[in-house]
């Protein structure tokens, strides 16, 4: 693919008012076009800030619920208003019994509640001066009473229910007029309310105008760039789409005339096309000779890094033609320092930079040996308190149940022997008075491990009370370690008596701590889960391990970039040996490949019980036996039956991770495709998001539109990834193996009885010599 340069002039023409109305017609001419300068009106439903499924019920006499709705520190709310569905039982007092809206503490309605209409709606106002930059705390209380006298705190008819899904708030909010600078990049990119949720990356065409698709700043830069903006985004997707800045403008734009208008017209070609508030340019200074003036090149002398702010486009008049808005420009002298500067975005803290723009002048590699993303994970053999992971010392206090959950993330490829323990030693104490049903239950990713009675009516203190846990119950990846407390008072006999529970204390200090044991770096593959959780194996400890992104065609790139940074935000961290290629590759390792069943090559699944191209080998569930598959038993060859047939893929999307027969090596290939490109890029822009990407498991996953039509399998022959040690290989293998242990143990007995017999036989044969 190629552009010509051309000398574009703008003749004087009387058509400007066509101009206009086609403008418009595009959205263009219209201040209510959603930059990130304009106003901007939505409605966002409450589920969306909890991890709740299904209705929330609220039961006793008092309980409340918490939520935190994060707000860009880059946007103003003009107004709010909350909308909630409610359901009550019948049996509360209607004089006694309503919900309390706090809004960051701050009580703002007391909605009554109505034995005989129980299903209601209440609107609440949030008023704009109570909104905060970052999370705001929205509190929904309820008190609840059945009867005037002698009342049963914990009565099953008791209870309220929220309808998180069906409530939502309406929201106007607009930008902070203050000038943006490289500190706002996080707030822009926010999760949370007025953060940008999609990008248009632009490239620039070489000196001689050609567009090309191997140099540096393409194949090495750009995806970059796309994980450094998709990590400020955390847990949010984020779509990245991709442009090559063109010379050739729209014809309409020809008869423009330098009289009939105010600014750079070239400043404005990305809004024009993409109707993009915020773009991204990344390119050398030679390539931007046509794109920016002479004194903004000047001062390209290095790695560079700037926010520019681009004016709206105005007629002759002041008419807006083209909306304003905002370009991060990624730049340098050669592709290297392009590249040295896409770096430096993926690396810095924004918060450090409150200025325009910043130049690398070194990097200093002092940690060349580090693991990457190694401040994002727990290492064995060490001793971690509380402290160190974030979490400083918690009180609980009051009646009813409260929880403290730790996250422990642990390496991809993280593999301990399973008589190895997890050692918690806790610091806590509890006060007196407490009474039966006061508890401490500890839990690892949802299961129970531990329990203590907190049946001291003076009051207890413990150091490093110890809990032993089996390495077992921890995954690879991400894990959570939740302490649920339970304080009830003491009972007090008589009608009608009873402690309100407000003198009830629990402690836990952060001085408690959490000793892993001793581990290696072995995984089996292929896992999409555990790529889903932690982008293994294109991130892990092994960061010299280099990456490559093979997209059949130039029309993938959206979808590459994508996946990419959907990818940089599961590890908490970018791939940094990263290389993305178009067209037909050979992979040398580890490698993602995009493209269409008929664009991949045959031999790529020979090996494999399932092929994608002309034709399709399914594994089907009915030719196989499912019931081993658990974790337990994922190293074994789980489906062997296939159908070979003619048809397509339909609308599906597919994931499937397999080894390479490409690499002497063992190496992953995680394969992307759908019938077209087009319906690719669907599937990949629905892929990224939260509901879908969580569910990804097994060796191949398929899916549609709705979160709940996606299949997953395991159909694709294990092998491993990790050390080299032989010894740790053989413990893997014999630890996801038990019976192979039968098995050596039988050999060795064998072994033995053939030793013992020929050494009963040669000593027999030496005393029959002797006599």
């Amino acid at each position: 693919m190629s552009l010509k340069k051309q000398n574009v002039t703008y003749p004087t023409s009387r058509l400007v008012a066509l101009i206009m109305v086609f403008l418009a017609a595009m959205g263009l001419a219209s201040t209510s076009v959603a930059g990130l300068s304009a106003e901007r009106t939505e409605s966002i439903r409450l589920s969306d800030f909890t991890g709740q499924k299904g209705p929330l019920r609220l039961y006793g006499v008092s309980t409340r619920k918490e939520l935190f709705l994060p707000l860009a520190e880059t946007r103003n709310i003009k107004e709010a208003v909350l909308s909630l569905r409610l359901v009550n039982s019948i049996a509360l007092q209607d004089q006694r019994s309503f919900l309390v809206v706090r809004f960051n503490d701050t009580t703002l309605a007391q909605v009554p509640f109505d034995s005989k209409q129980p299903i209601s709606d209440a609107r609440v106002r949030l008023p704009a001066e109570l909104w905060r930059k970052g999370f705001n705390k929205l509190t929904l209380e309820v008190n609840q009473h059945y009867t005037d006298r002698c009342e049963d705190s914990t009565a099953p008819e008791l209870w309220t229910e929220l309808d998180f899904y069906h409530s939502h708030l309406e929201l106007t909010h607009t930008a902070r007029k203050s000038p943006l600078k490289l500190s706002d990049l996080s707030s822009l990119f926010s999760p949370g309310i007025g953060g940008i949720e999609s990008v248009l990356m632009v490239t620039a065409p070489n000196s001689k105008g050609e567009v090309t698709i191997e140099n540096g700043v393409f194949q090495k830069a750009l995806p970059q760039v796309a994980q450094a903006l998709a990590l400020r985004r955390q847990y949010a997707d984020l779509e990245i789409r991709h442009q090559v800045w063109e010379e050739s403008w729209p014809e309409y734009l020809q008869k423009l005339s330098e009289a009939d208008h105010k600014g750079d017209i070239r400043q404005a070609i990305p809004y024009l096309e993409q109707r993009e508030a915020f773009h991204v340019l990344v390119a050398t200074r030679k390539q931007l000779e046509n794109i920016l003036p002479a004194s903004e090149l000047e001062a390209i002398d290095g790695p560079q890094v700037k926010m520019q702010q681009i004016p709206a486009l105005n007629d002759k008049k002041g008419r807006e033609l083209v909306p304003g808005g905002v370009r991060l420009l990624v730049t340098g002298q050669t592709e290297a320092e392009v590249l040295d500067a896409a770096l430096l975005l993926a690396e810095m803290d924004d918060s450090l930079n409150p200025v325009n723009e910043v130049s690398l002048l070194e990097r200093i590699q002092d940690n060349a040996d580090l693991p990457r993303a190694s401040g994002h994970y727990l290492h064995p053999d060490r001793i971690y308190r509380f402290t160190d992971l974030g979490q400083q010392t918690t009180i609980f206090s009051d009646m009813g149940s409260q929880q403290l959950r730790l996250e422990l993330p642990l390496p991809a490829d993280y593999y301990a022997l399973e008589s190895e323990f997890l050692e918690l030693q806790l610091d806590f104490g509890y006060g007196a008075g407490m009474g039966p049903g006061s508890v401490m239950n500890v839990q690892i990713n949802g299961e129970y491990v531990h329990g203590l009675l907190l049946d001291n009516p003076s009051g207890s203190a413990f150091r490093n009370y110890r809990i032993k846990i089996p390495i077992r119950k921890l995954n690879p990846g991400n894990n959570t370690l939740d302490f649920e407390v339970t304080l009830r008072p003491q009972l007090v006999v008589g009608e009608c008596a009873g402690i309100p529970g407000t003198h009830l204390i629990f402690q836990m200090l952060d001085s408690s701590s959490i000793h892993l044991p001793k581990a290696g770096s072995v995984s089996i593959q292929p896992n999409l889960a555990l790529f889903g959780r932690t982008g293994f194996p294109y991130v892990s400890a092994d960061y010299r391990s280099p990456t490559e992104v093979i997209l059949a065609s130039e029309g993938l790139v959206t979808s590459g970039l994508t996946l990419i940074g959907r990818i940089a935000q599961a590890a908490k961290a970018p791939m940094q040996e990263l290389q993305l290629l178009v067209g037909p590759h050979q992979p040398k390792g580890h490698a993602l490949l995009l493209g269409t069943p008929a664009q991949f090559p045959e031999d790529l699944f020979a090996k494999w019980n399932l092929a994608l191209g002309k034709t399709q080998r399914w594994p089907y569930r009915v030719l196989n036996d499912m019931r081993q598959g658990s974790e337990e038993n994922n190293n074994q060859s789980l489906l062997r039956g296939q159908i070979h047939q003619q048809g397509g893929l339909g609308d599906l999307g597919v994931m499937l991770g397999l080894a390479s027969p490409y690499s002497k090596k063992p190496a992953t290939l995680t394969l992307v495709t759908a019938e077209t490109e087009s319906l690719l890029q669907e599937r990949v822009s629905t892929l990224v998001t939260s509901s879908f990407w969580s569910q990804l498991e097994g060796g191949l996953t398929v899916w549609r539109e709705d979160p709940e039509d996606i299949v997953s399998l395991q159909v694709s022959n294990h092998y491993e990834l990790g050390e080299k040690d032989p010894l740790m290989k053989l413990r893997l293998l014999l630890s996801n193996n038990p019976w192979y242990w039968l098995a050596g143990v039988f050999l060795a007995l064998v072994g033995l009885t053939v030793i013992a017999v020929r050494l009963l036989r040669r000593r027999k044969a030496a005393m029959e010599r002797e006599e």
